[in-house]
């Protein structure tokens, strides 16, 4: 074989590695596109620390104690052709979302991670954050505080409206609870005609029933309106899959929720946000709670720095604001200028060349490369 082939079958095996999706890092085997929280729950169940249950508590689990995952499939890639090999690594899918199809989500044991890792067509997958849900101290004065009595005594009462509301459970927490669903409808606290639920969380699943609660103050502000509920406590993808089925098969008129999952994006639109974009497309109202952190909150004086502190930030490695996803229909003048100057010291293509790119790496690696699984 001569040196020029054996460079080239050394390089592309560098290459195919480095793009391919089950690069192995140290710490265990773990391959690159797993999440920390999710190689941490790893580690500890093959070290046996103790400290695992309390990483744990900070997921969403099923009963029997396994993480849910969210999978991020690789471009090109859809459920039907990755979830055979999945399934057959333990993965037990959840949801698929319909607003994003590369996005599923289902539990794994921590024993099977690196097995699921291991499969073709995955580009990342992390351990789903438990939510949070904002709950109030004073949850009996909806009607009073917001002065819906003097619009109730007018016959506005909500007739022909139909509310969905999200948050953990609606009858799920049993003798944790001083009432079930059924004594709140007996009691009035619930419309006689019931609560259409589409999910909910199980008895183990841990769930406070605040859905229900959220449910009664409803009823009291609009008590002939139709009520609906879907569990925002499954994960994202089911989240989102229960803001769509509230809308398109309760045919809610509103929507609304308490949650919160601490890894949606701060400052670009997630899956969360353009699900509620799409029910207001489709003449949905959509309220979400605002949240009241206080002190837990980070509170700074807005200190604006100029184009070029900026780059010196990114080039620092101390941001990572993409300087080059300036939008196109800005008008600052200062922006405009320097994106003009980013577009000039672009390097162009040759289109005589051909350029390596991910897709092409692992494609040339595997070809080359026998498989060693």
């Amino acid at each position: 074989m001569s040196k020029n082939r054996t460079r080239f079958l050394a390089a592309v095996g560098i290459l195919g590695a480095a793009g391919s999706a089950q690069a192995a890092l140290p710490d265990g085997s773990i391959p690159r596109m797993v999440g920390g929280g999710l190689r941490h729950m790893v580690l500890a169940l093959e070290q046996n620390d103790p400290r695992l249950s309390l990483e744990l508590k900070q997921h969403v689990t099923s009963a029997g104690g396994d993480p849910l995952v969210r999978v991020n499939l690789a471009e090109g890639v859809t459920p039907e052709q990755a979830l055979p090999q999945l399934q057959a690594a333990g993965f037990r899918l959840q949801a698929i979302s319909s607003i994003n199809r590369s996005f599923i989500e289902g539990y794994v044991s921590l024993a099977n991670v690196k097995r699921l890792a291991a499969t073709s067509g995955i580009r990342s997958m992390h351990a789903v954050h438990r939510p949070v849900a904002h709950a109030g101290l004073v949850q009996s004065q909806a009607v009073e505080r917001q002065n819906v009595d003097k619009v109730l005594v007018k016959g506005v009462t909500g007739k022909g409206i139909r509310v969905g509301v999200m948050s953990d459970s609606y009858d799920a927490c049993g003798a944790n609870c001083l009432t079930v669903a059924a004594d709140d409808i007996a009691s009035g606290d619930l419309p006689a005609d019931g609560v259409t639920v589409l999910t909910d969380l199980g008895p183990a699943d841990g769930g406070s029933d605040e859905g229900r609660g959220m449910l009664q103050l409803v009823h009291d502000i609009a008590p002939d309106a139709k009520l609906g509920f879907a569990s925002a406590f499954i994960g994202e993808v089911e989240f989102s899959e229960g803001m769509l089925a509230l809308r398109n098969e309760f045919h809610a008129d509103v929507v609304v929720d308490d949650v919160i999952y601490f890894d949606e994006p701060m400052f670009s639109d997630g899956l969360l946000a353009q699900t509620v974009d799409q029910i207001k497309r489709s003449g949905g109202a959509y309220f979400s709670s605002a949240g009241n952190n206080g002190l837990e909150a980070f509170e700074d004086v807005y200190s604006p720095i100029s184009f070029a502190q900026a780059k010196r930030q990114v080039t620092a490695g101390r941001s990572n604001i993409k300087l080059d996803q300036i939008p196109e229909d800005t008008k600052d003048p200062g922006l405009l200028k320097k994106k003009k100057e980013l577009k000039r010291k672009k390097p162009e293509r040759n289109s005589q060349r051909q350029y390596w790119n991910d897709a092409s790496c692992v494609r040339a690696f595997c070809a080359r490369v026998p498989s060693s699984s």
